[in-house]
């Protein structure tokens, strides 16, 4: 192998390497962030105390009935700031392939959106996103932080 080759390979191999390391980096996790008011002790929740995280029971994105108070109170707080944007982030818990959970994040966030909708706010104010298990607001493998981690968040996107 030619000296040039051999530097050309090294270059590569070292740029590979140098990026490797920098993705590797540790992942900070909404769980690392402040609590929110989102009503579940530990879960980050929108930081407006009027714009409450919405909770879903598992494998669902079916608005229970102890939720509906919560999105209610948003909606009306919505309908009183009228150039209030927001955008709902759908969350899951850790089971399940990335895949679904995509989906299923995707479904709870337009859910909650269908309801306040539903309840008078105004279309163009509500986008969705769907982060799946990708931002968990709690860690931990059992019942108390999966219940966390299924909801639908509000994140302020203008006043």
């Amino acid at each position: 192998m030619s000296k040039i080759t051999k530097l050309l390979m090294f270059s590569v191999f070292s740029f590979i390497f140098v990026l490797g390391i920098n993705g590797c980096g540790k992942k900070q996790l909404k769980g690392d962030e402040p609590a929110g008011r989102s009503g579940i002790e530990g879960a980050r929740g929108s930081t407006d105390p009027y714009l409450k995280a919405t909770y879903f029971e598992y494998d669902q994105y079916t608005i229970t009935e102890d939720q509906k108070d919560n999105l209610k109170s948003s909606a009306d707080y919505l309908k009183k700031n009228p150039k209030m944007k927001v955008q709902l982030e759908g969350h899951t818990d850790e089971r399940g392939t990335n895949e679904y959970n995509q989906g299923l994040g995707d479904r709870r966030a337009s859910s909650v959106k269908k309801y306040l909708l539903d309840l008078g706010v105004d279309s163009t104010r509500v986008s969705t996103v769907s982060y799946g298990e990708e931002r968990p607001a709690a860690s931990g493998g059992n019942e108390g932080a999966w219940k966390k981690n299924r909801r639908a968040e509000f994140a302020v996107v203008s006043k």
